[in-house]
């Protein structure tokens, strides 16, 4: 089974923009793949969000950190 995964942009306004992981399967990661770059897109999925260790690079102590993902079930090209 074909897994795509990138970042997504998110304009925000004033020249800003946020980007969100997203990760896809099967048939939407096929069509993700085939889009060129700087398509819009509209994403249905759901967010999942996952901690792990992660050590202090200033002090080395270990603490928790998040990375957070939208699971990608369906693709809508905008553009």
């Amino acid at each position: 089974s074909a897994l795509y995964k990138a970042k997504l942009q998110i304009p925000v306004g004033n020249g800003k923009s946020y980007f969100l992981k997203i990760s896809a399967w099967d048939q939407a990661a096929e069509q993700l793949s085939s889009l060129p770059e700087g398509t819009w897109v509209k994403v249905h999925g759901s967010m999942n969000e996952r901690g792990y260790d992660s050590p202090c690079k200033g002090c080395g102590n270990v603490g928790k950190a998040y990375w957070t993902e939208v699971v990608v079930d369906a693709v809508q090209v905008l553009s």
